[in-house]
Order: structure tokens, then C-alpha cells, then sequence
């Protein structure tokens, strides 16, 4: 079960992250919100494995991404 939301997760996250510049500057909010399920999901995975620290840098990360998403916002 893990395995299986890690490998999900990933995927989802490494696909947006690697359009992230466009995301931002575009206001691609349908995959902002994918990068968002995707990150919990991987903490989901870690907690289902019982590794703390894979789930709270990845609970980081959902917070971090929002903040940034907010921040492009008030720069227009």
C-alpha cells in the first residue's frame, strides 16, 4: 500500500515540478492542485510505512508550494 502512494505521488510531482515555471507563471491551478495531492500523497505513503521524516518534509512541502503559488500571486 505504501509503495503504491509513493510511486504515485512521485510520479504526479516529479511530472509538475518539471513544468513548474510554467505552472507559476501561468496559473495552472488544475496542476498546482495535482502538485498539492501529490506531495500528501507521498506523506500519506511515508506514514503508512512509518517514517516520520519522509512525512514531515513532505507536509513542508505542500506548505512551502502553497506559500510560493500565494507570493507569484501578489507579484501581479
Amino acid at each position: 500500500m505504501s509503495a503504491a502512494l509513493l510511486i504515485a505521488g512521485y510520479t504526479v510531482a516529479v511530472g509538475v515540478l518539471l513544468r513548474g515555471r510554467a505552472v507559476l507563471r501561468e496559473r495552472r491551478w488544475r496542476w498546482f492542485v495535482a502538485l498539492e495531492m501529490a506531495t500528501a500523497t507521498v506523506a500519506a505513503g511515508y506514514a503508512a510505512a512509518g517514517v516520520p521524516v519522509g512525512v514531515v518534509l513532505n507536509a513542508t512541502g505542500v506548505v512551502l508550494f502553497a506559500i510560493v503559488w500565494w507570493l507569484t500571486r501578489l507579484r501581479r
